[in-house]
């Protein structure tokens, strides 16, 4: 049963200590929060770079430092001592930018993969692509395979592929959707964290081993620019990729088939980005070793203070990322100097606090998102849409010269099965032909299984609805803004369009999820079985406005007293093919019921309402 507005998913969760100060940041217009956000880490970086670079056994002051980087740049002849230049330029420097590329990166695998994934747990460490990095750049390096930071890095490559390609194929036969695959990840890192003992133990000798094993934990030592020609190279890369994607990865909150209805080809995204992933993290990997927690936390943080949006979380956990690991090694190397701290030791020590004040963060808020997830039922099979009973297709436009041409049930959206037999056409042309980004702009759909864990506002899920629109890297237009108020007013959600998702009814969701599909500008719009797990006056309210809506409207219902009242033709199917068609009065008599149903029922025409009443009989046939 749906549950009514103002109940428990609308409680007020107690505010962590930085909580405040993040709302207040998320509460900037966006255009300065993304200035801010660019001013603040480019400073951040920079002086965070500059005072590492003084830290250690022999100090440099930061006007040394300052006059060192002029000086190689060529902008200055400043006179400094050869030993100040040599600590700053060929050992502290090259290592500090490093550290910033290993944490910018590693933090940006991290929000790929929880967003691919819909999975907070997600990151390269936790899924075994770290380990399955380690595994190949310690065979390249023990076995004499390969030379250098490229060979070392094509190894790890090859070994993060292999992991991450085991940790989908354990996951493919597990039923417990996103907690398989994180279960899957661990059996790989295990699986992967032995065969690189194996090799350690078989070919190594002890000097090797002692080396192989301080790397493993995180090691920054000798660093040179030649990795950090490599680490910024590579990292720079997979931004600017996951920057074009930012969109797309928005569109995942909600799932694959939702990505798909609004024009992505979720598999060639899907696969750009974990090969991104899996060559940061193998890039990273054979430089510094296996760094854990960058990946897992700072995503969440990033989310937390700048919202769910990606295109400003991807720029904001790179610029943290790369803040974060500055000091981390810093620290490493001066916590127990003169012996270094292995970096993975680092990052453990301060991301263990920083998530569980992350989780902290949701304590109040856990019970409002059980209730959320009560709202919605299982995972239903895609290849078995074909029900024992019976199905009801109805379709109502206020534009009522608008007909649906050839629209075969609601898996004509982009992206679905392809049918077992036939075609599906619209406007007389294959759907296969047509491209994705163009049906999605003539054809809008809402699942059924429209859920996310991601704490989205309702003005960001309707903006999904202007994904078809956009290209690559543009941003939002003024017909955009235009297109999304509209929607959000259509539906009736305009006090509402800033509260965040776990906060809404389920009559509410639902219509958030139709003011995105009417953001797309659709022509027809099909809505599969819309009213499941909502209660009977929820269900009265958002068939009402769908009757309303000024497009032509096809619906999948199973509730012939709904079918009755708010339809202007009903289809009915069995097995999957058409049994009758026509008007609601003309279509619902007992005969088809008792033929489909196999229950007896009473027909009647409720003159008060002007539509069809159905009375089941409980006795069998």
């Amino acid at each position: 049963m749906g549950r009514a507005r103002g109940g428990a998913l609308s409680a007020a969760a107690p505010r962590a200590p930085f909580a405040t100060a993040a709302a207040r940041v998320r509460a900037l217009p966006h255009a300065l929060r993304v200035a801010l956000l660019v001013v603040l880490g480019i400073v951040a970086l920079a002086l965070s770079v500059g005072v590492a670079v003084t830290l250690g056994p022999a100090d440099v002051s930061l006007v040394n430092v300052r006059d060192i980087l002029l000086n190689h740049a060529g902008l200055a002849r400043i006179p400094v001592r050869v030993s100040e230049d040599a600590i700053v330029w060929q050992e502290r420097l090259p290592r500090a930018l490093v550290a910033a590329a290993c944490g910018a990166g590693l933090g940006l695998c991290g929000v790929v993969l929880q967003s691919l994934l819909r999975n907070p747990l997600a990151d390269p460490f936790v899924l075994g692509v770290s380990s399955g990095a380690s595994t190949g750049a310690v065979l390249i390096g023990v076995l004499g395979l390969g030379g250098g930071a490229i060979g070392m890095s094509g190894g790890a490559f090859i070994g993060a592929l292999v992991a991450f390609g085991f940790v989908l194929l354990l996951a493919r036969f597990s039923s417990a959707g996103t907690a398989g695959v994180i279960l899957a990840g661990v059996a790989s890192t295990q699986l992967f964290s032995a065969l690189t003992s194996l090799v350690v133990f078989a070919f190594a000798d002890s000097d090797e081993t002692r080396g192989i094993t301080f790397w493993l934990l995180g090691s920054l030592e000798g660093m040179r620019w030649d990795e950090v020609g490599l680490s910024v190279s590579v990292v720079a890369v997979g931004a600017v990729v996951c920057l074009a994607y930012a969109r797309s990865l928005d569109a995942f909150a909600f799932g694959e088939e939702v990505a798909s209805s609004l024009g992505i080809h979720v598999g060639r995204t899907r696969m750009i980005l974990l090969v991104v992933t899996a060559l940061l993290t193998a890039t990273l990997v054979s430089i510094a070793g296996a760094i854990g927690f960058v990946g897992l936390v700072l995503p969440h943080a990033a989310r937390l203070l700048f919202g769910q949006r990606h295109a400003r979380v991807v720029p904001a956990t790179l610029v943290l990322g790369a803040v974060l690991m500055v000091w981390v090694d810093a620290f490493s190397r001066l916590a127990f100097a003169p012996t270094p701290l292995p970096v993975g030791v680092g990052t453990a020590l301060v991301g263990v606090p920083v998530f569980m004040l992350l989780l902290m963060r949701d304590r109040g808020a856990h019970d409002a998102r059980g209730a959320g997830r009560q709202l919605v039922a299982g995972r239903a099979d895609r290849g078995g849409r074909r029900h024992a009973g019976a199905g009801a297709r109805i379709h109502r436009g206020a534009a009522r010269a608008e007909r649906v041409r050839q629209v075969v049930a609601p898996q004509a959206a982009p992206g679905a099965a392809s049918p077992d037999s036939g075609r599906v056409t619209l406007d007389g042309a294959d759907l296969a032909g047509i491209r994705r980004r163009d049906v999605a702009r003539r054809v809008a759909t809402v699942t059924q299984h429209g859920e996310t864990e991601v704490d989205i506002a309702v003005r960001d899920v309707v903006r999904l609805g202007r994904t078809p629109y956009r290209t690559l890297l543009g941003g939002d237009t003024a017909e955009d803004a235009a297109a999304i108020d509209r929607a959000i007013a259509h539906v009736g959600l305009e006090a509402k369009a800033d509260r965040a998702w776990r906060t809404l009814s389920g009559g509410e969701r639902q219509r958030a999820h139709i003011a995105r599909a009417l953001a797309q500008e659709p022509r027809e719009l099909l809505l599969d079985e819309p009213t499941n797990h909502l209660d009977i006056r929820h269900q009265l309210e958002l068939l009402a406005l769908v009757r309303d809506l000024p497009v032509t409207t096809v619906v999948a219902l199973h509730d012939l007293n709904l079918a009755a009242m708010f339809c202007d033709s009903v289809l009915v199917l069995r097995e999957g093919r058409v049994v009758a068609g026509g008007h609601p009065r003309e279509v619902l008599t007992p005969e088809l019921i008792a033929d489909v149903y196999g229950v007896r029922a009473v027909v009647s025409h409720d003159q008060a309402v002007g539509c069809s009443r159905v009375l089941f009989d409980a006795a069998p046939l």
